[in-house]
């Protein structure tokens, strides 16, 4: 009897393959090993008991990853995969179902680079003084005490260099700006954040990804994060693991870890082969999984293309082509991003090339005033918004925009949020816009206009003016700064629809590509979805991440 195992996997980093052949060799099973673009095949043959027996196996031992889309399995007549060569893994993966068992934090994985060799060697210190213990367990128990008794604990290991800390009362005080917290249980996410059930899968998965949450209302009430947002991953290598495991048992729910302070006690992890990598995720509505920052889980062939281009929008847009095999097609691309400059592009065999939209800032204040004002009616909006809102004038004329912003949808963010006195400064602004609009808990926002400079262009610049003054409008209005950011996010949605449109009519995009980091922003990314996938296929990143 032949059991067919088909696994959607979305990488081409060689793990799926790697724990299959590993599996299937500690199970001592006949088997075969195939693959054809994502799907990657394992038929193995054996009595119908032993099969039985192999599928439990499996279960176990074959770690979930954010790369495995779906699951399938029948039962064959023959072998009739086309076996491959088995690919070397060269990534550092965290811990796996397997080494887990062994309850050693120094042993590495069965597949992948290792973390420790034979030299390392776990030392615990009070000060400058080594403190003694006989086994793991007494380790593990130990720093958790510490931790209990609300010391910090640095940690120095595969997985990095942290601060760790019991997180209570006193967090806030301490002004961390840098900080991640972990669960000292699967179980006891829900108790801090609004999350769903297909986030749980994700940030239970292999690479213990870090994911962003909002901050449930009773764990908010509580005024221990300095926000309502927080970033949030799992233990990510034994050592780790085991302590949060022990605190578990005495009800501690959660810890932090930021950068290295000074602290009294510190646990080493000398001879360090590989570092563990950290990635940072967002998980859509429907399940699609973006990649916001790390790209220690990518294949070697897709980061190496990536230094092809001194651009940082082609680059990105050359990325999903490849991801998604797109160079036969004619495809529109929107890259809207925090760190570099916006274009919107579309590439075919008939046109190359094609720079549709850029996205140039007014980097003056004073100039961005005066073109308001010599805008039809823009004198009298002026007039009144200064009379109302007397103090954001005062902050406009002490605040400078920096030459070094990248012109960007997001840099228009940070200046409109200063001009709507949502933010004294730039920077902290594009951010406040992004958070106040991802909680904003209605349906619709006023809309902000989106306007080009010349609409019936087919290269064209935005209009940034326009979306400032109608930002203002709204503000006079009486439009609160939850709604107005939110308003922000969603005519940009709509916008992107819009061009979408264009692209199809005028250019017979068929696709759309979204990459960029503003579509970290799980709302907005859900919106423009919504707008866009009635009329045309959307492609994201799914190995690299969504940035460079």
């Amino acid at each position: 009897m032949i059991l067919s195992f088909e696994f959607n996997y979305v990488s081409k980093n060689a793990v799926l393959e790697n724990f299959l052949n590993v599996i299937c060799k500690d199970f001592d099973i006949e088997y075969k090993i195939g693959k054809k673009d994502s799907i990657v095949n394992l038929q193995v043959e054996a009595d119908e008991e032993k099969l039985g027996e192999f599928s439990d196996f499996i279960a176990k031992r074959l770690p979930l990853s954010i790369f495995f889309k779906s699951t399938a399995v029948d039962v064959v007549d023959n072998f009739n995969t086309k076996e491959i060569d088995i690919p070397t893994c060269n990534l550092v993966l965290p811990f796996t179902p397997k080494v887990l068992e062994t309850n050693n934090p120094l042993e590495n994985n069965e597949v992948g680079l290792e973390t420790y060799n034979k030299k390392s060697k776990i030392t615990l210190f009070e000060d400058s003084k080594e403190i003694t213990y006989n086994n793991f367990d007494e380790l593990y128990k130990k720093v958790a005490n510490i931790l209990k008794n609300k010391k910090e604990v640095t940690i120095s290991s595969a997985a990095g260099k942290f601060t760790y800390g019991v997180l209570d009362e006193t967090f806030k005080d301490k002004k961390y700006k840098d900080y991640i917290v972990l669960p000292t249980d699967l179980s006891t996410i829900e108790k801090m954040v609004v999350i769903r059930e297909n986030e749980i899968k994700s940030i239970a998965s292999l690479e213990k990804p870090i994911i962003n949450f909002r901050v449930n209302s009773l764990f908010e009430a509580k005024e221990i994060l300095p926000s309502n947002s927080v970033k949030v991953k799992l233990a990510d290598e034994i050592l780790i693991f085991k302590i949060l495991q022990e605190l578990h048992k005495n009800e501690i729910n959660f810890v932090y870890k930021t950068e290295k302070v000074d602290t009294k006690y510190k646990l080493e992890v000398n001879n360090i082969a590989n570092s563990i990598p950290q990635i940072e995720i967002c998980v859509l509505e429907n399940g699609e999984i973006l990649i916001v920052e790390g790209s220690g889980y990518s294949s070697e062939e897709l980061k190496q293309n990536l230094k092809k281009f001194d651009k940082n929008s082609y680059a990105q847009f050359a990325s999903v082509m490849q991801e998604h095999n797109l160079f036969d097609l004619r495809v529109s691309c929107f890259y809207f991003s925090k760190k570099h400059d916006d274009l919107i592009m579309h590439l075919s065999e008939k046109t190359g090339m094609l720079n549709l939209v850029t996205f140039p800032v007014v980097k003056d204040f004073q100039a961005i005033l005066e073109e308001i004002e010599n805008s039809n009616s823009g004198k009298k909006l002026l007039e009144n918004y200064k009379n109302a809102f007397p103090e954001i004038f005062e902050n406009i004329s002490n605040c400078k925009i920096s030459d070094n912003l990248p012109n960007s949808i997001h840099t228009i963010w940070g200046i409109a949020s200063v001009m709507l006195g949502i933010s004294d400064n730039i920077e902290d602004g594009s951010k406040k816009v992004i958070e106040l609009a991802e909680n904003f808990g209605g349906l619709k926002g006023p809309r902000i206009d989106y306007k080009l400079i010349e609409e019936e262009s087919i290269c064209n610049q935005f209009n940034m003016i326009k979306l400032i003054r109608s930002s203002m409008s709204f503000k006079l209005a009486g439009t609160d700064d939850t709604t107005l950011s939110f308003g922000m996010m969603e005519a940009l949605a709509y916008f992107l629809s819009d061009m979408s449109d264009f692209c199809i009519n005028n250019l017979s995009a068929q696709r759309i590509a979204l990459c960029g980091s503003m579509f970290a922003s799980k709302r907005l990314t859900e919106i423009a979805c919504k707008n866009l996938q009635p009329n045309i296929q959307i492609c994201l990143n799914r190995e690299l991440p969504i940035d460079n």
